[in-house]
């Protein structure tokens, strides 16, 4: 395949045909029209299905999904055996598994220069702990098992529901946000610093006439150079008690990892007598994480933990400990998957802003999770587990209702809201 792919350096990718976490997540793996139909038809699937009591169902968006079942508190693939390998695939080999299955762990996107970007999922073991060989060996049969998809970034994306910025000054953006978040000062704070930056861009443009609409190459430039040139960041505030706003984000995006609420999906088998956990256990369940008290199970975590130690683990996020942190921020930025068309710019970079509390949040519970006070490497590696899961890969779980998005676009047009977010893993 001739392709030119812009290819992280130094990642190795490897398959072991480890017991696949992939198959045990809270999302809906999406078939289509030739898949659904060659599964169906397949006398071992057919039989795994009815033995479950399950059939392909279809999800919200109208297509028809695998379905999945709750075993020991986690979600997983029906066609999953006992040794945690796939069915199908054994069976039927590779070939035969949804494309969505063979491509794991990777989707991909083409950037401002058409360049093929591949998105590399954390949720993979290999992708996470970095071992194998080179992904470049295995790029091109990965982008033709995934059908050869890989939608562009957005030709244009609008600032704060005014001015639209065309996708070469998109592109400008983002590289001054690599560029800062590369510069080894305080995560929050450049993070903080990027906001304001946006909002003096968007004076700027005011300032040239245009506060709707397209806006020309140049008259971004002119802009973008003055919105620069007249920054003054302002130090984010210190504070020992996380804001209520953020508790409230952090409970809304931990809870779709969490259980009860990571095994109520729409495609989930109810067998004939089981009960199935209420809307009332969920929401007990974001309100102790609001409060902080009681206990939570999360998604990556080996054992239920008290919310209670979590406030006893130290903050990493502007120390020497937030180094892997740092390193996925930038790629998340430079991989360009941030950057759809359904986006606005200030809610990109209010999606940066909350990965990063929620990588942060996410290893302390983790670190509390086994009584220390400290976090590790393993903690931030899982966390950025955890944030992809929710905001920024395959399944972006916390996009998964228009009511949703609303709320978050609401808050990313809010600069109290967002410097909240960061206050509180500060």
């Amino acid at each position: 395949m001739d392709t030119a792919f812009n290819a992280p350096p130094n990642q190795l990718y490897e398959c072991r045909d480890c017991p696949a976490r992939c198959c045990r997540m809270p999302w809906a793996i999406r078939l289509g029209d030739d898949e659904a139909g060659r599964i169906g038809s397949n006398e071992w699937a057919r039989s795994r299905m009815a033995e479950m009591g399950a059939e392909l169902r279809r999800d919200r968006s109208g297509a028809r999904v695998l379905p999945m079942i709750d075993r020991d508190r986690h979600l997983q693939c029906v066609f999953l055996d006992d040794d945690g390998l796939c069915g199908l695939h054994k069976r039927s080999g590779h070939a035969f598994i949804p494309a969505v299955c063979q491509a794991f762990p990777f989707e991909f996107i083409r950037d401002e220069r058409g360049q093929v970007t591949p998105i590399l999922s954390h949720l993979c073991p290999s992708i996470r702990d970095n071992y194998g060989k080179p992904i470049g060996d295995v790029l091109a049969d990965k982008l033709a098992q995934s059908g050869g998809r890989a939608p562009e970034m957005a030709p244009a994306l609008p600032l704060a529901g005014g001015p639209v910025i065309s996708r070469s000054r998109i592109a400008a953006i983002a590289r001054r946000w690599e560029e800062r978040l590369s510069d080894g000062a305080p995560i929050p704070q450049i993070l903080a610093d990027l906001y304001d930056e946006l909002d003096l861009l968007r004076a700027a443009l005011a300032r040239e006439g245009i506060a709707r609409g397209p806006v020309g190459d140049d008259a971004f430039d002119r802009a973008w150079a003055a919105a620069l040139e007249s920054a003054k960041p302002e130090p984010l505030p210190k504070t020992d008690a996380a804001p209520p706003i953020a508790n409230v984000l952090f409970a809304l995006c931990l809870s779709l990892i969490a259980y009860p609420a990571r095994v109520q999906m729409s495609h989930r088998v109810r067998r004939p007598g089981e009960r199935a956990p209420s809307l009332l256990d969920t929401l007990s369940l974001k309100l102790r994480m609001v409060l902080g008290q009681g206990e939570a199970d999360l998604l990556f975590i080996d054992r239920p933990f008290p919310l209670e130690r979590v406030p006893r683990v130290a903050r990493f996020l502007s120390t020497g400990a937030a180094a892997t942190a740092r390193s996925f921020l930038v790629r998340a930025i430079a991989r360009r998957a941030l950057f759809r068309g359904d986006a606005d710019l200030q809610e990109c970079l209010f999606t940066l802003g909350l990965g990063a509390s929620l990588i942060s949040r996410f290893a302390r519970c983790r670190a509390a999770s086994e009584g220390r006070a400290s976090v590790d490497d393993r903690d931030v590696r899982e966390g950025i587990s955890a944030a992809e899961l929710v905001l920024f890969t395959h399944a972006r779980l916390l996009s998964g209702s228009a009511l949703t998005r609303l709320i978050l676009r609401g808050l990313a047009g809010n600069r109290l809201s967002y410097r909240n977010v960061l206050v509180a893993e500060a």
